[in-house]
């Protein structure tokens, strides 16, 4: 019986172990340097509800509106607000870069006044949301963000668009949706940048501008109308005859020709008050330049007097004599009514030369030493 129970005992390990190895080797790999989950990973835990009720006041009975025929309008920027969208419908979608969407939606309209730069962030919603912006109609977009901040007080997976370009004449739709059938509390910012400080008066002499280096040099400013620009440009140059100057253009159909340049502000010096600037026209068109001085930007405040514009560079000058100890702008205007270009270039405020001493003054000079002599000759003979 033992002998049974031996004999019994190996065969069924030789008819096991077979399997057994075949089983073995036919388990499915794991990737090289995967380990099993032993917990659920933070990304896929449930997230937690976080009171953003510090970050700003929600409105009363505000909230974006269905879509684009009942946008809710943002009146001026900086603009709060916030709603909940899980009681909209899902009415528009875009790629950015995820498509497919079934997220409701709720919609803002932004007109902007002048051409800007507007950061919209969502940060401080509650769900995964998406946002992009359309100009005038639905499809036109012309920014899209899903992800932007990816955890701590912003929340997972909320949206912000930064500066975009947004112009005048135009209503730009905020449509905020989610990923995929996502929704929640939202809320919504929309800022525009701060101007820049104002650049200090220049005090030091003389003051050059050849406009060689970028444009808009720094600290000068311009007034343009649509369909018109003031731009560098190589094709007339004054300074080096292979360089740039500063163009005009009326070249582009608008409503306003009318175009202003304005230097930085300069205190006047009575030893640096001289300005000097060389200006040219493209052909022989009606076409006017003028200068001007004033305290301020405003075109309203200056006094604006005209050059002697032709198709070959001429150089202008202007005593700032009056204006001596006063902090000033100088300023130029161009109109052309659908015309072509003029050009600036060299504007100086420079030394003033001294008084010049005529050639008459020199011989009276002379011959009053002359005498002066002849008159000490003779004292001495007498």
């Amino acid at each position: 019986m033992k002998k049974f129970t031996q004999f019994f005992t190996l065969m069924l390990c030789l008819i096991l172990l077979p399997a057994l190895i075949f089983s073995q080797t036919n388990q499915p790999k794991k990737a090289p340097g995967l380990q099993e989950l032993t917990e659920v990973p933070n990304e896929f835990k449930e997230k937690p509800i976080v009171d953003h009720s510090d970050k700003y006041v929600i409105p009363s009975g505000r909230e974006g509106g269905e879509d684009i025929g009942n946008a809710m309008v943002i009146p001026a920027l900086p603009f709060n607000d916030g709603g909940f969208t899980c009681d909209n419908l899902d009415d528009y979608d875009e790629a950015c870069p995820y498509t497919g969407s079934t997220a409701p939606d709720v919609v803002y309209s932004y007109a902007p006044a002048t051409d800007q730069l507007i950061t919209i962030d969502l940060c401080g919603s509650l769900y995964d949301t998406k946002v992009f912006v359309y100009e005038n109609v639905a499809g036109n977009t012309v920014g899209c963000n899903d992800d932007f901040y990816f955890g701590g007080s912003c929340g997972l997976y909320t949206s912000k668009i930064e500066d975009l370009p947004v112009t005048a004449g135009n209503t730009y739709y905020i449509v905020i949706a989610g990923f995929g059938n996502n929704c929640g509390d939202y809320l919504i910012e929309v800022t525009t940048p701060a101007p820049p400080p104002p650049c200090p008066p220049i005090t030091a002499f003389p003051l050059i501008e050849d406009f060689e280096g970028t444009f808009l040099p720094d600290c000068w400013s311009k007034i343009v109308q649509s369909g018109n620009d003031i731009f560098k440009t190589d094709f007339t140059d004054h300074t080096t005859g292979s360089g740039y100057s500063a163009a005009f253009s009326s070249y582009g159909y608008s409503s306003d020709y009318n175009q202003y340049l304005f230097s930085p502000a300069f205190t006047v010096d009575d030893a640096f008050r001289i300005l000097s600037f060389w200006h040219k026209k493209y052909g022989d068109y009606d076409e006017l330049l003028e200068w001007g001085v004033s305290t301020t930007t405003n075109p309203d405040d200056f006094v604006w007097t005209p050059v002697d514009l032709t198709e070959d560079w001429q150089k202008t000058f202007v005593d700032l004599k009056p204006y001596v100890g006063q902090t000033v702008y100088v300023g130029f205007h161009y109109y052309g009514d659908y015309l072509y270009y003029v050009f600036l270039d060299d504007v100086q405020v420079a030394a003033t030369p001294p008084i010049p001493i005529s050639n008459w003054a020199i011989v009276a000079g002379i011959l009053m030493i002359g005498a002066f002599l002849v008159f000490r000759y003779r004292r001495k003979l007498a």
